[in-house]
């Protein structure tokens, strides 16, 4: 496990979580809103490292 692919294991959590949530709209839209700052995270790390 290296630090550039827990961003993207956030993204699949929170992604899956924005999936599985349902009932609750409110908490559904927060999930979908951390996926999306995982996912913009990811993409900075990757972009990061292969700067490097």
């Amino acid at each position: 496990m290296t630090l550039r692919q827990i961003p993207m294991l956030l993204v699949i959590v929170f992604g899956w979580l924005a999936l599985v949530i349902d009932d609750d709209v409110m908490l559904r839209n927060q999930m979908a809103l951390a996926a999306l700052v995982a996912l913009v995270v990811a993409v900075f790390t990757l972009w990061v490292s292969a700067r490097k």
